[in-house]
Parts: structure tokens; sequence; C-alpha cells
């Protein structure tokens, strides 16, 4: 699974575009052939099964873009939190005391 894309996806997009492309060409074929109530059969067989692909091609590429999100938001939190590491000095004991103390008196 790429960042940007998924290659299920695209498959699953080209498969409906197919199934709509070979329901059309045999609805030619059986009219011509059979008749029209069979081709009616045919293009609707084609045509749903086209309509499926392409929902379930679209479906992944929304959850494609959630995860995409997570990643963003998990890359801007690690990035944050090494900064943070990199700024913050140790504080000895006795400061630490200090600020409690400090915070305290504040609030009374």
């Amino acid at each position: 699974m790429t960042s940007q894309g998924n290659f299920i996806a695209y498959t699953l997009r080209i498969i409906g575009y197919l199934c709509f492309c070979l329901g059309l060409i045999f609805w030619i074929i059986i009219v011509v052939e059979i008749g029209m109530l069979e081709g009616i059969q045919v293009i609707l067989g084609f045509g749903v099964s086209g309509v499926v692909f392409l929902g379930f091609s679209e479906v992944i590429n929304l959850l494609q873009g959630i995860y995409n999100q997570g990643e963003i938001r998990l890359r801007s939190i690690q990035t944050e939190s090494t900064s943070q590491k990199q700024e913050s000095k140790p504080v000895s004991k006795s400061e630490h005391t200090n600020s409690a103390y400090e915070t305290t008196n504040s609030m009374v």
C-alpha cells in the first residue's frame, strides 16, 4: 500500500470500466443474434457488475485517504515530540519542587 494511491482500487476501477465496455459489445451481439429482451438482461448484468466494481474502488480510495491522513498526523506528532525533547533541559529536583510550590501559591 502506497502513501498516495492504491493499486487494488485502480485495478477494480479498470475492471468496472471493462464490464461496461464488454456489456455494450455483448449487448450489440445478442440483440442482433437473439433479441432485445435477452440483450437487456445482458446489459443490465454487466452494468450492475461494473457499478459494483466502481463502488468498491471508490470505497478503497476513501479508506486510503483516511489512512493517509493518519500518517500525516502521526508524522507531525512524532516531529513535535522530538523537537520538544531537544528543547527541554533536565530539571533538578529542587527546581521542580520550587516550581510546584510557586504554582500552588499562585492559585491561593
